[in-house]
C-alpha cells in the first residue's frame, strides 16, 4: 500500500490528478481519482468548482510553458538542458495570484514550480 503524504494539500493533490489530463474524455477519470486522493488523504469533499478552477489554472501553465522562449516568464538559463531556472516562477506565480485568489499564494508558488518542472524539465 502506498504512504500516506503528510504535507499532501487538497490543490496539490487535485493538480498532480490534472497535470496527467489530456483531452475531454479523461475529465470522469481524473474525477475518480481525485475523489479517491481527496479521500485517501482525508482532505475534504470534492468540490467542482475548485476542481474546475484548477483545472484552469493547469491548462493556463501549460499554455505558457509550451510558448518556451514567448513566454513572458521564460529566461533561459546557461545551462545546456532544461532546467526550473528557464522560468522566472516566482514573479509567475504572483501574477496568476490576481486571477487566482482562492488559491493560497504559497500554494500557488508550489503549483507553478510543479509545472514548471512537470511540463518544461521533464
Amino acid at each position: 500500500m502506498a504512504k500516506k503524504s503528510s504535507d499532501a494539500t487538497y490543490d496539490h493533490s487535485c493538480f498532480m490528478v490534472l497535470a496527467y489530463e489530456y483531452g475531454d474524455n479523461k475529465i470522469k477519470e481524473s474525477e475518480k481519482k481525485i475523489r479517491a486522493k481527496l479521500k485517501y488523504n482525508k482532505l475534504g469533499a470534492y468540490d467542482e468548482a475548485r476542481v474546475n478552477k484548477l483545472r484552469e489554472l493547469t491548462e493556463e501553465l501549460s499554455a505558457e510553458i509550451r510558448l518556451q522562449n514567448r513566454s513572458t516568464y521564460f529566461s533561459k538559463s546557461n545551462n545546456e538542458f532544461s532546467n526550473m531556472e528557464d522560468f522566472d516562477f516566482k514573479k509567475w506565480a504572483e501574477d496568476l495570484s490576481i486571477n487566482y485568489p482562492t488559491i493560497d499564494k504559497k500554494e500557488l508558488d508550489s503549483l507553478v514550480g510543479m509545472a514548471v518542472h512537470l511540463f518544461h524539465c521533464r
